[in-house]
């Protein structure tokens, strides 16, 4: 059927391919795998990790994260842990922590970002914290991919203020973030394979950890899901044997 000469159908058509597009980005879920969308985004989760003396520890974490601007090129995140550590297995406040990210440039093939996070001496006992202030900045390059998202990082760790009885944290890392893209939206897998240098120890060790997330639907006006995250660790300097996480989390509300 021909819409010449037909101005009712046009706008008819119209109308309708703007209804078609408008529900097409209704029904996208924003599972926040892509590291150079910042949304706002609130979760809770808990880490269980088995260390290599045979005892393990619990950590419950909060965390709530904030854009910043139109453009929503910057975001602050806070994260509240509570912890059980090795010689005491109650619970109490660990070490709470402030990131900025900023996304310096973006475009249909790739993102360059930076994060800068400082940790601070909040922990309630020494067992469940580092003793002292530190911060970890990262720069990385995102890919978008025909395939997913691959997005390479180089992660610094270190000191910025201690006391004499507590190691100093100086550890460089090389991680490896890769998002395949599926053929499903009913659930997500994210792979991080990473590499650290510990300075301090003169020790490396390697890791990786693989997300598998679902979402659930809308949830206080934003996506929800649940996800769970494995993590073995390798070398003979390892700090730990493996961990697992379990979470809930809301983005875009």
């Amino acid at each position: 059927m021909s819409l010449k000469g037909h101005p009712q159908r046009v706008l008819a058509a119209a109308v309708l391919a703007v209804v078609g597009i408008s529900a097409a980005v209704a029904q996208e879920v924003d599972n926040g795998t892509d590291p150079t969308k910042l949304s706002t985004s609130a979760l809770i989760q808990y880490k269980h990790t088995d260390l290599r003396i045979g005892r393990s520890t619990g950590l419950f974490e909060a965390g709530y994260t904030q854009p910043l601007g139109e453009a929503k090129r910057m975001a602050l995140s806070v994260n509240l842990p509570v912890a059980s550590g090795v010689a005491d297995s109650s619970f109490g406040f660990g070490d709470a922590s402030l990131k900025f990210t900023h996304v310096v440039d973006l475009n249909r093939s790739r993102g360059i970002a930076y994060t800068a996070e400082f940790v601070f001496d909040t922990a309630d006992r020494d067992e469940l914290g580092a003793g002292h202030t530190w911060l970890k900045a990262s720069g990385f390059y995102a890919m978008f991919l025909p395939g997913g998202i691959l997005a390479p990082a180089l992660v610094q760790a270190i000191s910025v203020g201690d006391r004499g009885n507590r190691a100093r944290i100086n550890n460089t890392t090389l991680d490896v973030y890769w998002v395949p893209k599926l053929d499903t939206p009913s659930f997500y897998v994210t792979y991080d394979p990473s590499i650290t240098y510990d300075w301090e120890r003169d020790a490396a060790f390697g890791s990786l950890i693989v997300t598998l997330g679902r979402p659930l639907g809308k949830f206080l006006g934003g996506d929800s899901q649940v996800f769970l995250k494995p993590q073995i660790l390798v070398g003979g300097d390892r700090p730990a044997e493996w961990s697992v996480q379990v979470g809930f989390k809301v983005i875009g509300f």
